[in-house]
């Protein structure tokens, strides 16, 4: 069975991770005097570069700057995908190299929405690496920052096996698991549970996981979400105006593990879906491709 087979998620609803704290801004070197070269150090981008080489191709920065902006739009997506659902949109630079989703539409299921997330942007050459040039980076990543990493055996089991083991009352998350009642109600209270824990969950009809149907799962988690920038086609042109603009394309990869039970001394608790012999994770992929811009701060 392979199970790197892009599968689309029927979506009832979603339910999002709370959000974390935000991590401080490193400050500027302190030999850093002179306005341009400050620029150039930390971020790759030169008006004076753009203006003597028009049409070059600029490098994608090494951070970007609060109030930058990247706006995504899908041209190849699954049908019935959860991207097609919830869109990327636009994603707003909070501070440094940390960025949000902005505001969505769609069917989001409550508490939360995209925007409790928090990412990371970054280039194979970070902030500093190369002092003074001017960036030639062709690919940028966005991925989840470090609060919304965890894994199934050490992260995942032990924060549902907590939650579940603080209250076994009515409308808990063991009552629900154990005490029977409406599967909907049920399968409420797991996403919202697991949403505490800064998991991205999903509600889930009844999910193909390659040949093979998970039976009354309640859900999925979204692992991991990955976006690729690549094959700039906008000119160095395009940073000498009061409103620089870098355009290229973009993949968007969304891992996503189904929600499944661990029995455990004679009641069950929460799991996901992974191979029983060898413990790997079991992992559905969706991908999406489409074309960005980034809206820069006007550059000195």
């Amino acid at each position: 069975m392979d199970t790197s087979i892009l599968k689309p998620l029927p979506l009832i609803g979603l339910v999002l991770g709370l959000s974390f704290l935000v991590g401080c801004d490193s400050g500027n070197p302190e030999d850093e005097t002179d306005e341009e070269l400050s620029n150039i150090t930390q971020r790759g981008l030169s008006l004076s570069e753009a203006q003597s080489n028009p049409t070059g191709t600029p490098g994608f920065p090494y951070r970007l700057e609060s109030g930058e902006t990247i706006t995504f739009t899908p041209i190849l997506t699954e049908v019935g995908a959860f991207l097609e659902e919830i869109p990327l949109g636009t994603f707003n630079t909070e501070s440094s190299t940390y960025l949000r989703q902005g505001a969505t539409s769609g069917s989001i299921y409550f508490p939360v929405k995209e925007d409790t997330f928090r990412y990371l942007y970054s280039t194979s050459i970070g902030e500093g690496t190369d002092d003074g040039a001017v960036s030639t980076q062709t690919s940028a990543v966005i991925q989840y920052a470090f609060e919304h990493e965890f894994t199934r055996l050490t992260d995942f089991i032990p924060r549902m096996e907590a939650i579940q083991n603080n209250s076994s009352i009515a409308q808990s998350l063991d009552d629900a698991i154990n005490g029977g009642g409406n599967v909907t109600s049920r399968d409420n209270t797991i996403i919202d549970a697991i949403s505490t824990a800064g998991i991205a969950a999903t509600l889930l009809s009844e999910v193909l996981v390659g040949d093979t149907y998970v039976i009354g799962s309640p859900g999925a988690v979204r692992r991991t979400r990955t976006i690729s920038l690549y094959n700039i086609d906008s000119t160095n042109a395009n940073l000498d105006s009061n409103n620089p603009v870098i355009t290229g394309q973009y993949t968007v990869l969304d891992e996503w593990q189904q929600i499944t039970f661990l029995e455990s001394n004679d009641k069950d608790y929460l799991d996901l879906y992974h191979d029983v012999r060898t413990g790997a994770d079991i992992i559905e992929n969706e991908i999406e491709e489409g074309t960005f811009i980034i809206r820069l701060n006007e550059l000195d």
